[in-house]
């Protein structure tokens, strides 16, 4: 797909698609009592990291100031395709000599789009997976089954984070993710219609994040009156995750049948990381006149050290606050106990009830953030969650209507969620953190109806109230501490919905159609932030407005092939799905106008 996004003060276009995917599979069946699936996946992209829409000014940093430039920078149309960039992003560690983009580091028509040490938006990340599931019937009611896979994902990613041609923000992002997984399990089956399952697995995860971040034309410099060149965050993981579990399904009679499981997991994380200077030195003499400021503040002798170009310079703790030159290191070591059970009751033919509860857990994590500080470093605690949910399935008036509905309680505790420092230089940074109570209530419903058989309707709505319970402060991005009780989730909308709607009917010798979609998305905020309508920004600065889009399509088909022609928000509806303030600007990233295409497929 061709750039999407234009320029509305500059030539510069962004937004092109350049994906290539692929997949292959081989079967092996020797004997009748065992089987393997070979599966092999992957995915190169090449296409651009979207821009964001620049809706106004916010310093990070008051009392700096911002340029005057950044000031008098007219906001973006109201226009899905309108987005500023800077000609290209620094990307000046991973080119030796280091050499800094050379100032006024906004848009030259001089620049080419790849000069040296600048990079264009076009990222460069590659995914592969290989899995092999084996499969071994020991009696005609017990099956063994290994499950093996290791998977490889390489970011080279430039990110343009401002929205202007100016160089408030922009990282170069560059990283890894490796994985290798084995699983083993028995299953087996009794009486009428029963299961169970009992297995172990071992995952190990091995990961390294780095982004080199620029932001010399913003509010974060002069630094205790250094001008600050770019840093450079990263650091390296390696988890390993146990677990063992069980599950079994009775039916107690032919109308009910009962079910449960347990799931130990046990989660090992090593950890390292820092924010280094980016190669120029200014951030390795900013941090030292930190470690000394910091010292002076809380009465200790100051005794700062300067890392020098490259080296460690996120600030450590009292009484000398000095970095750790190999970067902090830290652990985390978790475990719990995860649960399901579950009750299925067939009152009539094609309807189901049914009634379940189930505990999970998603692991602690250490952030990858900007860091000037090493509390900014501490992990997420392994976030927990309760649901309990009632549902019912029914198909009537012979098969032609399907119902569906579901009422659900959701209750978290140490939710992990970006949250905020405020430093004591920089203002309001980045951190992982655990809002310790918060849940989520709702209900869902959907139906399928086929009044015709050339007539079909589908549709479904969705409610989910979020809210935080009991006291939480943060910091929101704006650098105000506030107590967020109540507050629903960031990006968590409590309203949506679909319709859709197709008509199938002869065409000649061929099988037309068309067709239609109507999606609805409540309003959401994009962050935990100050309410007050008098605060300055105002408490709805980062929201994200609600939506409704439309889309279509027509197509026909026969035997094997099939060809559509679809648009996708037709009406052109512009809309964001995120906001955030980032130095001194505040984004929107606009979902995709009308966009028309024609798909072609063809089975063998």
């Amino acid at each position: 797909m061709d750039d999407w996004q234009k320029g509305y003060t500059t030539p510069l276009t962004s937004g092109q698609r350049d994906v290539w995917i692929g997949r292959a599979m081989l079967e092996f069946e020797p004997t009748e009592t065992f089987s393997a699936l070979l599966s092999i996946y992957g995915w190169k992209d090449k296409s651009d990291t979207p821009v964001g829409q620049f809706f106004g000014v916010e310093p990070l940093n008051p009392t700096n100031g911002v340029d005057p430039r950044i000031i008098a920078y007219p906001l973006a149309p109201h226009n899905p395709r309108a987005a500023d960039r800077s000609v290209c992003v620094n990307n000046s560690i991973f080119n030796e000599p280091f050499n800094q983009i050379p100032e006024p580091f906004g848009y030259s028509p001089d620049r080419p789009t790849t000069a040296e040490n600048c990079t264009s938006l076009a990222r460069d990340n590659t995914f592969y997976q290989f899995s092999l599931r084996m499969e071994l019937e020991l009696s005609p009611d017990i099956k063994l089954t290994s499950l093996s896979s290791y998977e490889r994902f390489d970011r080279n990613q430039p990110v343009e984070g401002d929205g202007i041609i100016y160089q408030n923000y922009e990282a170069q992002s560059e990283g890894y993710i490796d994985v290798l997984y084995q699983e083993l399990r028995l299953s087996g089956e009794f009486g009428n219609g029963g299961n169970w399952i009992v297995g172990a697995n071992y995952e190990r995860d091995k990961t390294f994040d780095s982004f080199l971040a620029t932001f010399s034309g913003s509010s974060s410099t002069p630094a205790l009156g250094i001008n600050l060149g770019p840093t450079m965050t990263q650091n390296r993981q390696t988890t390993d995750t146990y677990a063992v579990f069980g599950n079994v399904q009775v039916p107690l009679s032919d109308q009910i049948t009962v079910y449960g499981g347990l799931r130990y997991t046990s989660v090992k994380k090593d950890y390292i990381g820092c924010g280094y200077d980016g190669g120029d030195g200014t951030w390795a003499a900013t941090s030292k006149l930190i470690q000394d400021l910091l010292a002076d503040i809380y009465g200790y002798t100051p005794a700062g050290v300067d890392v020098g170009p490259f080296g460690c310079a996120t600030t450590g703790p009292a009484p000398t606050y000095n970095p750790l030159p190999a970067g902090f290191p830290d652990e985390l070591n978790e475990d719990n106990v995860s649960f399901r059970a579950g009750i299925d009751f067939k009152p009539v033919q094609d309807t189901l009830l049914y009634a379940n509860v189930s505990r999970g857990y998603k692991a602690g994590v250490f952030p990858t953030v900007a860091t000037s500080s090493f509390v900014q470093l501490e992990p997420a605690r392994q976030e927990q969650l309760t649901a309990y949910e009632i549902g019912a399935k029914s198909t009537l008036f012979d098969r032609r209507l399907q119902l569906n509905g579901a009422v659900f309680y959701y209750d978290y505790k140490d939710k992990q969620i970006l949250g905020a420092l405020n430093d004591l230089v920089f203002g309001a940074l980045p951190a992982l953190v655990n809002v310790p109570k918060s849940d989520v209530k709702g209900f869902e419903l959907s139906v399928v109806a086929s009044p015709t058989p050339a007539l079909q309707f589908s549709g479904g709505v969705s409610y989910a109230k979020s809210r935080v319970k009991g006291d939480y402060f943060n910091f929101d991005p704006f650098g105000r501490l506030a107590n967020f009780k109540g507050q629903p989730f960031p990006s968590a909308p409590p309203w949506s919905g679909f319709v859709d709607a197709q008509y199938n009917f002869p065409l000649g010798n061929l099988e037309g159609y068309v067709g239609g979609t109507v999606n609805y998305q409540d309003k959401t905020n994009s962050f935990f932030y100050v309410t007050d309508p008098e605060a300055d920004p105002p408490g709805d600065i980062l929201e994200q407005k609600a939506r409704t889009l439309v889309d279509l399509r027509a197509g026909i088909e026969k035997d094997n092939w099939s060809l559509q022609i679809w648009g996708r928000n037709v009406f052109n509806k512009w809309y964001w799905n995120g906001a955030k303030h980032v130095q001194d600007v505040v984004l929107r990233y606009t979902g995709m106008p009308a966009t028309y295409g024609m798909t072609f497929s063809w089975k063998m």
